[in-house]
């Protein structure tokens, strides 16, 4: 499996070289054209006129070839700028579901071990008081922490249902 890694700067870091690229040739071309699109015959004969003829013919091919190689180039920084720029959106939405993800596994962390914590407190309280108590006492003190520890599974349960749903829903799975 290939894996592929984008950064939006560097895309648009290689469009501006690009586009700088894309300058240099197109001075060379304005330079050089005028001397190449009329080259002059080596001499007066009639020859030498079709060779010149025949050599500015291909400089003329050339510079066509250039500068559809160059509306090609334009088309391609183009679609590299925009597409750089759409990628930077499409991690900013990705980023912003990940951060609720990520808060959803915390806050549901937090509540069930908040009442393992009650659970694990109040068994803590009971356990100096209830030697002192009968029996028939002492069993029924301990109910509250049962219902903290079936709470505090029931709030693991229910929120880990809430997370599968948002992920499916935003297409992280």
């Amino acid at each position: 499996m290939s894996q592929l890694s984008v950064t939006p700067e560097l895309l648009t870091a290689a469009a501006a070289d690009l586009e700088k690229i894309a300058s240099t040739i197109d001075a060379a071309h304005l330079a050089v054209s005028p001397s190449v699109l009329s080259v002059a015959p080596a001499a007066a004969d009639e020859v030498s006129t079709s060779i010149a003829h025949l050599f500015s013919g291909h400089a003329q091919d050339y510079l066509t070839a250039a500068g559809s190689a160059a509306t090609y180039q334009d088309q391609f920084v183009q679609n590299l700028a925009t597409n750089a720029t759409s990628y930077a959106s499409a991690e900013g939405v990705n980023t912003l579901a990940l951060n609720l993800m990520e808060g959803l596994d915390a806050f549901r962390l937090g509540s069930s071990l908040a009442l393992l914590a009650a659970a694990v407190g109040y068994v803590g309280l009971l356990y100096n008081f209830v030697p002192f108590l009968p029996a028939a006492l002492a069993f029924p003190l301990y109910a509250p922490a049962g219902f903290l520890l079936v709470a505090a599974f029931a709030n693991a349960l229910f929120w880990s249902i809430v997370e599968s749903g948002l992920t499916s829903l935003l297409g992280l799975a």
